[in-house]
């Protein structure tokens, strides 16, 4: 590959360049260094009238499209049209056509229109959710406290759903003792359960009658007291 070169060398020899020779190197050799300069602040591959190989990662600018050279210098990659802002519009203003956004189809620029104002500046603390997941619309108007997003097939986007009508309704704790399930909980509101049957306590007061549990025995069976009575310091081992 070549790069821009010194076009006219000085003979600095005895008896090489003269005083003539140097004038005319000077004024044949700054006017291609200002026209390389002038190439560089307009993004240009080579020099007007001159025909350079691009370097990896030299930028140039072709009919208002940004490039960058690839690593491996084998290719130009597009970046933006800088005609439409590099990609940035209007909320609302319609896609001219598919060049203004590098690489993503019409289907894939669906809801990544981003916002700026009338003077053309993106606000610097940019709030808000995400408007779009897993490819669909996210619709958060009317989003409620409480309220999960869930995804509406017919709708084709994510919008607010009550949580017990959405995703997980009907999945809920029940709790049961021998005779059924006592209650059951879903996790809407707070949930007081009284367990008729407690654990077997050590230091405790039983009267005829009342029931009681131990992991020392099958789940399926249970403890009725017979004689009133309070019950060891440690409870003894009932296998």
């Amino acid at each position: 590959m070549a790069d821009l070169q010194q076009k006219f060398d000085l003979d600095l020899r005895f008896g090489g360049s003269t005083l003539g020779d140097f004038g005319y190197f000077y004024d044949v050799e700054l006017p291609y260094i200002y026209k390389c300069l002038n190439a560089l602040r307009k993004n240009q591959v080579s020099p007007a009238g001159e025909s350079v190989e691009p370097a990896p990662n030299q930028i140039k600018v072709e009919d208002s499209k940004l490039y960058v050279r690839s690593e491996d210098n084998s290719s130009w990659v597009f970046l933006f049209n800088i005609a439409y802002g590099g990609g940035i519009r209007q909320e609302g203003q319609t896609l001219l056509n598919d060049d203004d956004l590098a690489g993503n189809t019409l289907e894939s620029r669906k809801g990544k229109i981003a916002v700026y104002d009338e003077d053309g500046n993106l606000p610097g603390n940019i709030l808000g959710s995400a408007n779009s997941m897993a490819g669909y619309r996210v619709d958060t108007s009317g989003l409620q406290d409480g309220q999960i997003m869930a995804f509406n097939a017919g709708a084709n986007k994510w919008e607010p759903t009550d949580k017990f009508s959405g995703v997980g309704a009907g999945k809920s704790i029940a709790f049961e003792d021998n005779k059924g399930v006592i209650a059951s909980y879903n996790g809407g509101t707070t949930l007081n359960v009284d367990m008729p049957v407690q654990a077997l306590l050590p230091n405790t007061l039983y009267n005829v009658g009342d029931v009681a549990k131990t992991r020392q025995i099958a789940t399926s069976s249970m403890l009725v007291c017979v004689q009133q009575g309070t019950t060891p310091a440690a409870i003894p081992n009932l296998e």
